[in-house]
């Protein structure tokens, strides 16, 4: 059973609108039943329990409401005989309907609902349902919730009654019980809102600031539906380090303590390594590299790292400098030895939706970056969007996004929602050693025991959701235009797969395993299928049509002296001016005087 009861008042609420959204981007069926009578509830019951599990969703005003309630939770009862049925009451407050519904619905160990007014709000989740809570297992966030927030008080007998999920404050506010008796799982979340996946996403919107209505409910359905929602089998995570050459050392940071840190604490870097440096780069290190190809790689940070280098809405010179890029990057693999990943980090983090098109014109795999926003564009971006693995709105070109290592909670909701824990960081972060990096790293590898830290192309090319649609069926949603997937299973599946492409002209050919496959683009996704043995692997290529040839990036002698000045006083900041803080101050006033930063233009 793939499908979600979801029990509705006349009037759908905006938390039973936001539920359904939720639902339908976990990629769960959702059924809505409209004030049901016992006969509407128990014939819905019938169709969906043929195929096993029982899910439903409530709020508590709708149940509330409902004169049969206590007919519904028998039925449920009678149907939970040697079969799991959950259920999940959102929008819990302190009224006496509520009280007396969760009285109805036979948990009595709650025995009441308070509010608590703090600022800001600290929750917590639970450290002893590891199997629900997954990566979010004992880790804290806080909230500016100016309204504060309704938590339950337990009754004394409650200890082994109850099981809380999330505190607020050290209260629970979201919980797991049982109702009926005792075979209905009941999940009740204390919020007076859910965050609806579907609402629009501005440059400023944080998922980050949405964990308190957003994640329980996110819980709730991976909780029910496990491996039939959708979910990503690889946990990764990579730490990128932006600006350094391929020098012993740069800045604070040396390449052999740095080797050394990673086998003591086990964690992989990759380099975004500027090409205008591809001449510069020094054997020994290079030889590092060479020797420890899964700890060390290199991705491509720009080309010249000009201000806003990539920020720019003239199509042919961002055709060039993409191409220019890659050839540097060739060159210096040629000259080095150190082979690179075609993935771009973005100078100062910024871009235009065209640069990501002229990216993927020139065949790099993907941008990883710490917004998926163009720099000067609006766009119709979602908040689901922002959930996603990659966002692949921009002409099908995917986005990681990574982030600094301030909070591990944000690196844990990553992972939980299938998302890559890619960390960014500069030289600056070992100015005082590796400690607080590694103490860092250590607790992102506690999150989860199967994190691996693979190079970033295999990060990116083997991220996707899956979801089983059937016992001999997969459904698969990828995110790169080269893509490897293994089948964990004994027996042989029909992998049926898509990905985003917003402009579908632009795909030539489909292959899996070199063999061309039919195809077809249905609601701005291409979709085709292959049968996948037991235990084999797929390697899928989409293949564009021929883009034309780009003319060669010819530059005059005053932008090549104005691009090595830069970089050349890049490196005195890092090397030089880094170790005396008020000279660095200093330098970085006038370069923003000068207009040489990125947040000018």
């Amino acid at each position: 059973m793939n499908q979600l009861l979801i029990i509705e008042s006349i009037q759908p609420s905006e938390m039973d609108l936001a539920m359904v959204r939720l639902a339908d981007w976990m990629g769960v069926k959702t059924t809505i039943i409209r004030h049901p009578t016992h006969s509407d509830l128990s014939e819905e019951l019938k169709q969906t329990i043929r195929n096993g599990e029982v899910c439903v969703a409530a709020g508590a005003d709708t149940l509330a409401q409902l004169s049969e309630l206590s007919a519904l939770v028998h039925s449920m009862s009678e149907f939970a005989a040697g079969r799991s049925v959950s259920m999940l009451v959102y929008g819990i407050g302190g009224s006496s309907s509520h009280i007396t519904l969760m009285e109805r619905l036979g948990c009595r160990a709650i025995d009441g609902v308070h509010h608590v007014q703090k600022l800001p709000l600290r929750f917590r989740f639970s450290t002893k349902e590891k199997a629900c809570l997954q990566q979010l297992a004992g880790l804290e966030f806080s909230e500016e919730v100016l309204l504060g927030c309704d938590v339950f008080k337990m009754a004394p007998s409650a200890k082994d009654e109850v099981s809380p999920l999330l505190f607020a404050e050290d209260h629970p506010v979201f919980v797991h019980a049982q109702a009926g008796r005792g075979n209905i799982g009941l999940y009740l979340w204390a919020t007076n809102q859910i965050a609806d996946v579907g609402a629009p996403a501005s440059r400023g919107t944080r998922p980050e600031d949405m964990y308190q209505w957003l994640l329980p409910a996110i819980v709730y359905l991976k909780a029910c539906f496990g491996s039939r929602c959708w979910h990503n089998p690889s946990v990764r995570a990579r730490l990128i380090i932006d600006d350094p050459l391929l020098h012993p050392q740069y800045g604070f940071l040396r390449y052999d303590a740095l080797l050394h840190s990673m086998r003591r604490v086990s964690y992989g870097t990759s380099l975004a390594f500027i090409p205008w440096n591809y001449r510069r780069s020094q054997e020994q290190v290079a030889e590092l590299f060479q020797a420890n190809t899964n700890l060390l790689s290199l991705c491509i940070h720009g080309c010249d790292h000009t201000n806003h280098e990539f920020d720019s809405d003239d199509e042919m010179h961002l055709t060039q400098i993409a191409a220019l890029a890659l050839q540097r990057m060739k060159v210096h693999h040629e000259r080095s030895g150190v082979v690179h990943e075609e993935v771009m980090v973005f100078p100062q983090g910024l871009f235009s939706s065209i640069a990501l098109r002229c990216l993927r014109d020139n065949g790099f795999l993907a941008a990883v970056n710490s917004s998926c926003f163009p720099s000067r564009e609006e766009t119709d971006l979602t908040i689901g969007d922002l959930l996603l693995p990659a966002v692949c709105h921009f002409h099908g070109f995917p986005i990681f996004l990574r982030r600094s290592p301030d909070r591990i909670i944000d690196i844990a909701v990553d992972l939980f929602v299938g998302r890559a824990g890619l960390v960014c960081e500069h030289h600056e972060f070992v100015q005082d050693g590796f400690g607080n990096w590694e103490q860092f790293a250590a607790q992102m590898n506690a999150l989860d025991e199967c994190l691996s830290w693979c190079t970033l192309l295999e990060t990116i090319t083997e991220t996707c959701l899956q979801k089983m649609a059937s016992d001999d069926e997969i459904d698969i949603r990828l995110f790169t235009h080269i893509f490897q997937w293994t089948n964990q299973l004994e027996h042989p599946l029909l992998a049926r797969l898509s990905k985003q492409e917003p402009d579908p002209a632009s795909i030539r050919e489909v292959r899996v395993n070199g063999q061309s496959r039919p195809f077809h683009i249905a609601e701005g996704h291409v979709h085709f299928d292959a049968i996948v043995e037991g235990k084999a692997s797929i390697r899928v290529e989409i293949l564009d049509e021929v883009a034309k040839p780009v003319v060669p990036f010819r530059t005059s002698l005053g932008y090549q002296i104005r691009v090595g000045s830069r970089r050349l006083l890049s490196e005195f900041r890092d090397n030089t001016l880094a170790r005396h803080p008020l000279l660095l101050e200093c330098a970085k006033s006038i370069a923003r005087h000068l207009k040489l930063t990125g947040d000018s233009r």
